[in-house]
Formats: C-alpha cells, structure tokens, sequence
C-alpha cells in the first residue's frame, strides 16, 4: 500500500497524471466539464456564514483551491491559498429539472489562474446551493467530502479533511492490479439513433424515482440496451465509474480517485447475468490501460486534435466507443447537508458534459428515492428524442 510523508511546511500540491490531463483536454474541448452538486431546500442563504465555512473547509481540504502550475510533462496541481469563491446567482427562472433557465452551470473554470472550485447560492424557490468543482482537480466522491466538510463548518463541528497528494496513478500503481485495461475496437450503438446535425453542447432532463430499487444499474443498464438495438444491428457497452475510495480508507483525498469499468451487454443479457457481471469486474480490479498513461507525454494541441478527429468520425458513422455511462453515486446523506439556517431535502449529481459520449447518466438515492439525470449531447437528444428516451426506459424498471 502507498504511504505518504511530507513536512507541514510543505505546500500542498501533486503532479497532473495522466487521467488528469485528459480531463484539462475535456475543460478546454468541452468546458466547463466539471462535477456539480445540487442541493435543493429550506431556509435562508446567509452569505456570510457561507464565507466563512467555505474558507474552512477549503482550509482543510486544499484540493479545492488548486490551479495548474507548468507545462507538459512539468504540470503540477497546487495550492493557491486562495479560498473558493461564492457567488450568489439568480435561479428564479430554473425549474431545477433540465438545463434550460441556469446559464451558471455552464461557466468555465479559470483554472490557470484563478480557481478550480466554487460555491453558488442560488435565489429562487426553494433555495438551492450549488458546488462546482472542476473535474480535472476532483471526481464526485472528493467534492462530497468538501462538500461535507462545508456543512460541519456551518454547524461548528469539527472539519475530517483530506491532506493526501497522492495521486490516482500513483495508488492504482501501488494496488498492484493483475491486469491492464484493454478497451477493445466495437461499433457501440445510440440509444437514440444516429446524430442530427452538428450543434454543440449537450441537454440534461432530471427524473425523481420514488419507491426502493434493487439492482438499479443493471435494470437501467438492460433498458437502456433494448433502446439502442431498436436502432438496428451493433454493440451494446455501458461505461461504470468506481470510486476507489473504499479500497483505501486510509487515504483522504479529494482527487480523481475514479476509475471505469464495462459492461459488454449481449442480445440475450438480463439482470441477473449483468448483475454477476458487474460483480466480477467490481471485485476484481483493472489496471490502467498503458496507452492512457503515455497521455502525458502527447503535446496538448496533439491531444485535442486526436480527440475532436476520434469524435468526429463517430458522429458521422453513428456509431461510438461505448453506449453511454452509468455513474450510481449511491444513497447520499442528505441529512448532513444542514447548517447556516439552510437545510436540505434534495440532491442530486449533474453529468460531466462529454459531446462524445451519447449520454451520461448520475443516480443518487436518499429516503425513497432516486435523482437520475440523463445528460445527452443535444446532436442526439434533439427532436423529442432524449424525452423519448427517458420515458421508455422509466417502464422497463421495477421498485422493490
């Protein structure tokens, strides 16, 4: 297992792995691409007290406060010292259920010199607060635990933190996987059909699922390939992130400690059968494929180039690298997100914005229920279609 040692005097910063430069590419492609975590509730937005336990919690957990330093093969994350700014935004016009009415969830991240990080405190009805985080800096499961640490600065409680430098290459190399990565060449169907013209951007839809679900990924999973082979003859594989965080505990990071496995799923596939498979590929982790690893050794103009040339031929064959991703954050402690006269009652993960993907699914369970967001570039989801395909896949699931 890794293990770290570093003076107090040191300031906190870490090298961009490769993953990590990926995602720069990502910001400057398709920006802001970034994790956003939606509160919804009651109470008042008191600026101030927002300020100061920001400021905390940032204090404690310095990964939301790095900008990139360097160049290349030299890029480094590090601290600015500066604490992620709050701004108060007007929501009056958002409904909280689709991408329409927000033209804050699209503002990129000055990454370079300013911030990576922020908070929103959006006035409206209900009240909602809004963390941002850009992606190339934190996943969904380190910006919970800022987000987590905020809520324990407002309520006075003392902060948990997470001082690791550690980066993601750097642990999935000491976890000493068997295997690596090997994502094989496949005509990967649409759920939706083949892509309408060439506008830019992608929608999201959100869906509140009441009841108890079990084995939710591989249900949606199922449903989402009965969508895709009504589009005619091709291959049907959805990408799964995992957080790593459960396999090191000890570690407190707030980094891209995320990585994806998939599900290949046949014509004769059931839930069963997707629900072994999955299984399989949790307990037995993947190494990093070593192609992805020389990405930080391709000059970035390079990159960008590979990757604009790699989705344009998708779009124009209709056919992509996988299906789609399903990323099951799992049941959140909403209970938690309280303090500062604010409470909240809902949450739920916005997608990362990926045009090459041909969507993105989030799910959150708390109580009983679940937030889906399904996030579609809009080349796919124009004319009805991504409604379409919210509402035929809501049949196909079954609460417990």
């Amino acid at each position: 297992m890794f293990s770290e040692t570093k003076s107090v005097a040191t300031i906190f910063q870490r090298k961009v792995s490769p993953v990590e430069r990926l995602f720069i590419m990502l910001a400057e492609i398709e920006s802001p691409f970034c994790n956003q975590v939606v509160l919804e509730g009651t109470g008042v937005l008191n600026e101030s007290l927002w300020q100061n336990a920001v400021e905390e919690a940032c204090e404690a957990n310095p990964g939301s406060r790095l900008i990139l330093k360097g160049r290349w093969i030299w890029a480094k994350w590090v601290d600015s010292g500066i604490t992620a700014p709050i701004r108060v935004v007007d929501g009056s016009n958002w409904s909280g259920y689709e991408s329409d009415g927000a033209p804050f969830l699209f503002d990129p991240f000055p990454y370079k010199t300013s911030h990576t990080s922020e908070v929103l405190l959006v006035n409206g009805s209900p009240p909602r607060v809004i963390f941002r985080t850009l992606h190339a800096t934190m996943d969904g499961g380190g910006t919970a635990m800022w987000v987590l640490d905020i809520f324990r600065a407002l309520r006075k409680e003392p902060l948990v933190g997470a001082p690791s430098t550690i980066t993601d290459k750097e642990l999935m190399d000491s976890l000493k996987c068997q295997t690596r990565d090997v994502l094989s060449a496949k005509r990967c169907l649409t759920p939706t059909g083949r892509p309408d013209g060439k506008e830019p951007g992608f929608i999201w839809k959100r869906t509140t699922l009441e009841g108890k679900f079990s084995k939710l990924l591989p249900q949606l999973a199922l449903a989402v390939a009965k969508e895709a082979r009504q589009q005619g003859p091709g291959d049907v594989r959805v990408t799964v992130p995992l957080d790593l965080r459960k396999r090191v505990p000890d570690i407190a990071s707030t980094a891209n400690f995320t990585r994806r496995i998939y599900l290949e799923i046949p014509p004769e596939a059931t839930i069963d059968t997707l629900s072994r498979q999955l299984k399989e590929k949790l307990d037995h982790l993947v190494g990093d494929p070593w192609l992805g690893n020389l990405a930080i050794y391709i000059p970035m103009v390079w990159l960008k180039g590979l990757f604009i040339a790699s989705r344009e031929k998708d779009r124009e064959r209709g056919f992509y690298k996988d299906t789609g991703t399903i990323s099951n954050l799992g049941k959140l402690p909403v209970e938690l997100f309280r303090g500062g006269g604010f409470e909240a009652q809902t949450c739920f993960f916005i997608p990362p914005e990926v045009q090459a993907k041909p969507f993105f699914i989030t799910l959150s369970g708390y109580e009983n229920r679940v937030e889906m967001i399904t996030a579609m570039p809009r080349v796919l989801a124009s004319k009805g279609r991504l409604d379409k395909f919210i509402a035929n896949i809501l049949t196909e699931l079954k609460s417990s």
